[in-house]
Formats: C-alpha cells, sequence, structure tokens
C-alpha cells in the first residue's frame, strides 16, 4: 500500500515515526507539509510554500487583525451531522487574502502533485482534515 501522510506543518515528530513503521512493514510512505518546521523534525516533502500562516508577514497581518477586531480570526463552526467542514471566511478581506494566496499556490502545488506523484497513493490521512485548500477541492 501507498501512504501519504499530509500536514500543514511537522511539529510533533509523529510523521517521521509513522513514515518509518509503514516502510518496517513494507507500505511505501510519504509525508508532505506546506511550511517549514520550526522544531527541527525531518521533513520528507516539504513544499514550504509562500504567505505561512506560521510566521513571516502573513501571520503578523492576521495578528494585527486579530487584535483590531478584539476577537478570534475567522471561527468556523461545525458543520452539521454528515456533513464535511466548509471552511467560510469571516470577512472579504479574508477571502480575498486567502484567495490571492490560493492563486499563488496553484502552480506551485500543482508542479509538486506531478514531481511526487501525489494523485497515486492509496490511503490519505490529512491532519486536523486540511488539504492544500481552504474549500477542500483536491
Amino acid at each position: 500500500m501507498k501512504f501519504l501522510y499530509f500536514s500543514p506543518e511537522h511539529i510533533s515528530g509523529t510523521m517521521t515515526t509513522v513514515r518509518r513503521a509503514h516502510e518496517a512493514i513494507g507500505d511505501q510512505c510519504r509525508s508532505l507539509t506546506l511550511f517549514a518546521n520550526r522544531f527541527g523534525f525531518p521533513d520528507d516533502i516539504c513544499l514550504d510554500l509562500p504567505m505561512s500562516p506560521i510566521g513571516g508577514w502573513f501571520a503578523k497581518v492576521k495578528e494585527l487583525r486579530r487584535r483590531l477586531r478584539h476577537d478570534q480570526l475567522d471561527h468556523e463552526k461545525p458543520p452539521p451531522p454528515g456533513t464535511p467542514p466548509v471552511w467560510q471566511p469571516g470577512s472579504s478581506t479574508a477571502e480575498l487574502v486567502f484567495h490571492l494566496r490560493e492563486m499563488i499556490w496553484t502552480p506551485l502545488i500543482s508542479n509538486a502533485r506531478k514531481k511526487y506523484s501525489l494523485d497515486e497513493f492509496d490511503i490519505y490521512q490529512f491532519e486536523m482534515g486540511m488539504e492544500f485548500y481552504r474549500d477542500a477541492r483536491w
């Protein structure tokens, strides 16, 4: 079997442990992250996409916006039972920023899908249910 573990960032070392366990029993296993990790864990496939919410100017803008609004940024409400969660922006500004980010990311993601044959895995594990896009189109 071919497994792909997907997470925005490798934060605990678990992805490496799980990958090694799969490989020890003969499975093929890769792990993919969107952003370089801050903790020194070895990354397998790291796309290191721009506009990371983890650090840099994008994270600073989100924090400034949160402080100006005096509440949490764009909390998601749980969907009705039996339906998948779909992110909804809390404002037109958030919608515009995330749309811009996904426009920038799309060709980078497309190249990675080809380069790493990301569409050819048998099982996908999405950390926190997250994938490349906020609307879950992948």
